[in-house]
């Protein structure tokens, strides 16, 4: 039996693409078995061959304790986290209009880590509204230096949107990352991220492209200490319990052995 893996990057292009449809289609009909790494991915397969794939993430290693969240002291700027490639479709020119908002009522400063094609524009647009003292692009970090940025976190923002081709946020593994840490997330409603974020239970979920409606999210995780530990708390309990490794692992096999015992 042959099991196929679909990504929602490629099945995209696809679609944007017609002339490779035919081999697509062709491939996939070879696959027994089709598995997607999210519930948009599958989707976007089903759109493409109408064949509905079996959603099965890829595995994520939490620590192997969890880690309490604790809710920033009064006394401190709030310390908000993005980390990804600096491209459209990770939204982070919206979590920076967010700030003006932000700061209105509470001294805050964002990092952003990670590099790409919107790095200098990024940058201007903190100068343009007058923000760059409390933006930090930290480039690429090492592995180490990207794990104490989620230690040293408040919250973690993913503001990811659709783009202009049509593409976003496949799953939003680096919420995953963040509540491994005990961070409370928030993300906009696109993609395969609400897999992960179900709103006012493991995250707050926002519109895309809208700042007013980001800045609104952090201000109530900075303002409600029942819910800011609420969110960290089911958001690594669910994490851990639906894309642990041991989690992947096991609904795995049991598909394998689905399929040899259909086989046979």
């Amino acid at each position: 039996p042959t099991v196929l893996k679909f990504y929602s990057a490629e099945t995209s292009l696809i679609k944007r693409m017609p002339i490779f449809n035919f081999i697509f289609r062709w491939i996939s009909q070879k696959g027994n078995v089709l598995i997607a790494n999210s519930s948009y991915t599958a989707q976007l397969v089903e759109e493409v061959i109408g064949r509905s794939p079996t959603m099965i993430p890829d595995g994520h290693t939490f620590p192997s304790q969890q880690i309490l969240p604790v809710f920033p002291a009064p006394n401190r700027p709030k310390k908000i986290l993005f980390v990804g490639r600096l491209v459209e479709r990770k939204g982070v020119r919206y979590l920076i209009e967010a700030m003006p908002i932000i700061l209105n009522k509470f001294d805050a400063h964002l990092k952003i880590v990670g590099g790409g094609s919107l790095m200098q524009e990024l940058r201007t647009l903190t100068h343009k509204i007058g923000i760059a003292d409390k933006v930090e692009f930290t480039g690429v970090l090492s592995y180490k230096q990207k794990n104490l940025a989620y230690q040293e976190c408040d919250v973690f923002v993913l503001p990811a949107c659709i783009d202009n081709k049509g593409e976003t946020e496949g799953l939003g593994v680096v919420l995953l990352e963040a509540l491994g840490y005990g961070k409370p997330v928030i993300a906009s409603k696109v993609g395969g991220i609400v897999d992960i974020v179900k709103h006012e239970r493991t995250g707050l979920l926002v519109p895309e492209k809208n700042p007013h409606r980001l800045a609104e999210a952090i201000n109530r995780i900075f303002t409600d200490e029942k819910l800011y530990k609420k969110l960290a708390l089911e958001g690594y309990s669910y994490a851990a319990q639906k894309f642990s490794i041991e989690a992947v692992a096991l609904k795995t096999a049991n598909l394998y052995k689905e399929i040899l015992k259909n086989k046979g």
